[in-house]
């Protein structure tokens, strides 16, 4: 197994034989999420700028919304994915910041046709989980709209229920995509799903999140991406995000305290 690490390069976590790509018995979940449509297998469609938006059938994140899946740069160079949760917040993995200086955002504001790059105050780590929130010195431009954790009680998808996943890989340069997946496994403390298709998620693209669309309308958050296969065809691994969200709470309403 690896982890998408702020270098960019894939560390193998612990040692051993590796794993099958797939349980057996859930095969057939994935093989019934062949028979979405191929705009839903995670095809790339068309954002208000021309250029390619973040896509995913029935999960399609708005221009607003893919704004808030970003890039996270060190020295202008991109280390991982982060998602906005607040107007000065951005949530990634811990692993991320393995160096906490130079450290900045990159967004891509659909919604005005431009891209835009905020500097990172401060960092706040999760004490024992994979996490960490960036603190942006500049609040996010009017057009991101941040994205929102599920909270404790609110159903997840069941095993085999279809969602998407998305990362910004290599950058904004590298356009995100909203992959197609499946959940494998909910034990309360780590998601694992498997693709459908020949690709998942890769290099960069730790901290990335996994979302559906709930009935309403509503996009919710389920997880943040920590880690998966060597082959970046999963299955790959997601902490939580009801793990998260009372933490992610707390350190702004912390924050919001400092300065009133």
């Amino acid at each position: 197994m690896w982890r998408l690490a702020c270098s960019g390069s894939r560390q193998r976590l612990g040692v051993g034989p590796r794993r099958p790509r797939f349980v057996t018995q859930w095969i057939p979940y994935l093989l019934s999420l062949l028979l979405v449509s191929s705009s839903a297998l995670g095809s790339r469609g068309q954002g208000s700028c021309g250029s390619d938006a973040i896509s995913g059938g029935a999960a399609e994140l708005t221009a607003a919304e893919s704004g808030a899946v970003v890039s996270v740069l060190r020295r202008g160079r991109a280390q991982c994915t982060g998602i906005v949760v607040g107007p000065t917040w951005v949530l990634t993995d811990a692993h991320c910041l393995k160096l906490e200086t130079g450290l900045e955002v990159e967004l891509a504001d659909e919604v005005h046709c431009r891209r835009v790059k905020r500097r990172v105050a401060s960092s706040v780590k999760h004490s024992t989980l994979d996490a960490a929130l960036l603190e942006l010195a500049t609040p996010i431009p009017s057009g991101v709209e941040p994205l929102r954790l599920a909270p404790r009680g609110l159903t997840p998808p069941e095993p085999g229920a279809p969602v998407r996943v998305a990362g910004r890989g290599q950058g904004l340069g590298s356009t995100a995509l909203a992959v197609l997946a499946a959940v494998l496994r909910d034990n309360g403390t780590e998601l694992e799903v498997g693709y459908p298709g020949k690709r998942g998620l890769c290099r960069g693209d730790s901290g990335g999140p996994l979302f559906t669309r709930l009935d309403d309308g509503q996009l919710r958050v389920w997880g943040i991406l920590r880690g998966g296969a060597l082959d970046c065809g999963g299955p790959d691994r997601f902490t939580p995000a009801a793990r998260l969200v009372g933490w992610v709470e707390s350190v702004q309403a912390r924050r919001r305290q400092r300065r009133d």
